[in-house]
């Protein structure tokens, strides 16, 4: 369990097939996006209970391009975004908006034009299982463990 001064660095890819990835007693965790609001909740109370050195990096996408996705998916996405970000922003963490662009920027790695969604996602977590050697890295978590990634290399802010 982290001490008071123990710095937590949280990286969030959310949305239902997103992931939560945090820094914790020396190793790092990441799990899939809690299913419920409930969930999520406790998770971010037991950060802010253990530490109040936590800094909370979280993936913001564009709000264009999203081709056929419904926009009440979208809108509840940026809904839950903005959940996240402010329940942070109110017990005093230092929370970064992160574009997809700055994270897979700072592990030079980008899409290639005619590559497919699965491809991409595929190389995305290979690339994240070379990184953390010691987790079971899914496609659940692979971007929030880059994310992460970036984040304690100090490339996104």
């Amino acid at each position: 369990m982290p001490t008071e001064a123990e710095f937590i660095i949280i990286a969030i890819d959310p949305g239902v097939s997103g992931g939560i990835v945090w820094n914790e007693g020396g190793k790092t965790h990441a799990i899939k996006m809690p299913e419920t609001v409930d969930e999520l909740i406790d998770l971010l109370q037991r950060f802010a209970i253990k530490s109040r050195l936590v800094e909370m990096h979280l993936e913001y996408p564009s709000k264009g391009g999203w081709g056929e996705a419904a926009g009440s998916g979208i809108s509840k996405l940026f809904e839950q975004i903005g959940g996240i970000r402010y329940a942070g922003l109110m017990v005093g963490w230092k929370v970064n908006l992160v574009p997809p662009q700055r994270w897979q920027a700072a592990h030079a790695i980008k899409r290639e034009k005619l590559e497919k969604r699965t491809a991409w996602k595929n190389r995305l977590k290979t690339l994240a299982a070379d990184l953390y050697k010691d987790n079971a890295v899914t496609l659940y978590t692979a971007d929030a463990l880059l994310i992460h990634s970036a984040a304690v290399r100090g490339l996104l802010f």
